[in-house]
């Protein structure tokens, strides 16, 4: 049972990454056999995932105490212990200014993709749509698209827990696992003939 629901948690958190992403290209190569390619798509959405809860915190914190104003330390409450107070391995740090901009600073070290070291992911604020876009990119985000990447890792992973044992688990209202599963490997990842 605990395996199913990490591997639940595990695609739905793989999904929402893959859907919180601004891409600009519509031709993208294939990246799914190159480690250093797929290495650097898994942190520029690591990186787009770490901006978009910080950005989904400061908009809860301003529906939820208004009118107080949110201010620097409210948001750095927040994103210290998000990473770990320093020891993120991927991120050096997050910068909000008030009602502007929210920057994430990648590392620079060894762990992170040598193309993503010490670059910035910056989200503009515009406050007369109260929206958040991306002003400044991480390199990769135009040059591939980590939601393909993410969404092959998710299907391989459903599909390997339908090719092992099932027993009859679901959530009400949705299909058991003994239901879905031959559904999913008939209709959406059928093996090769």
């Amino acid at each position: 049972m605990i395996n199913r629901c990490v591997v639940l948690f595990l695609l739905m958190f793989l999904m929402e990454l893959a859907f919180c992403q601004e891409i600009t290209e519509t031709t993208v190569p294939n990246t799914s056999l190159n480690p250093s390619a797929v290495k650097e798509n898994l942190q520029t959405s690591y990186a787009l995932k770490v901006a978009q809860l910080t950005i989904n915190a400061i908009s809860t914190f301003k529906q939820k105490y208004h009118p107080r104003e949110l201010n620097q330390n409210d948001v750095n409450w927040f994103t210290e212990e998000l990473l770990s107070y320093g020891k993120d391995n991927l991120i050096e740090t997050i910068i909000y200014e008030p009602e502007q901009s929210l920057t994430i600073v990648m590392q620079n070290n060894n762990f992170v993709a040598p193309l993503l070291r010490s670059k910035e992911l910056v989200y503009q604020y515009y406050p007369q749509a109260d929206q958040w876009k991306i002003k400044q990119e991480l390199p990769t985000i135009a040059a591939t698209r980590p939601d393909s990447l993410l969404r092959d890792i998710g299907m391989g992973l459903i599909t390997s827990y339908c090719n092992g044992p099932k027993e009859n688990f679901g959530f009400s209202g949705m299909w058991p696992d003994t239901q879905w599963c031959p559904a999913w490997l008939q209709f959406v990842m059928p093996s090769p003939q």
